[in-house]
C-alpha cells in the first residue's frame, strides 16, 4: 500500500471492506471510472480485497516469518545473510541505519508495513 493514501482513500476502503464483509466477499461496484482523490475504484477496491483478505486469515502485517528463505543465494551472500543484512521482506541489502533499527527490514519495506499495520487499524478501530 503507498503511504500517501489520504483520508477520503483511506474512508472509502474502509467502507468497501466493510460491504465485502457484509457481502461474504463480493464487493458490486456501479461504476468502475469513478476517482476518489487520484486514485480509481478499481484500485481501491483491490486495497479492499487485500485487507479483507488480512482480517478473513487474521494477518498481521507485522507478523514476518524471519526464518523463511525464499531464494537460493552463493557462499557470500549466504554469509552476508547469516549476519541479517538483506531485508527480509524484498531481498534488499540493508544500510546500517536499517541494521541499527532491531528489525532486518529495509525503509521501504518498514512505510508499508507501517501503512498497512495503520490501515487495519482503522478498519477494525483499534
Amino acid at each position: 500500500m503507498s503511504p500517501q493514501i489520504t483520508e477520503l482513500q483511506k474512508r472509502k476502503i474502509k467502507e468497501m471492506v466493510d460491504e465485502i464483509i457484509v457481502g461474504r466477499g463480493m464487493l458490486a461496484i456501479a461504476d468502475r471510472q469513478t476517482d476518489v482523490d487520484g486514485m480509481n475504484i478499481d484500485q481501491l477496491s483491490r486495497l479492499a480485497f487485500k485487507y479483507y483478505k488480512m482480517i478473513y486469515l487474521g494477518k498481521n502485517p507485522l507478523d514476518i516469518d524471519v526464518s523463511g528463505n525464499r531464494i537460493h543465494y552463493t557462499r557470500n551472500h549466504h554469509s552476508e545473510r547469516k549476519k541479517g543484512r538483506f531485508c527480509i521482506g524484498c531481498d534488499q541489502l540493508l544500510t546500517n541505519d536499517d541494521i541499527k533499527k532491531g528489525m532486518p527490514v529495509c525503509s521501504l519495506c518498514r512505510t508499508k508495513l507501517k501503512a498497512d499495520y495503520e490501515m487495519l487499524k482503522k478498519i477494525l478501530d483499534l
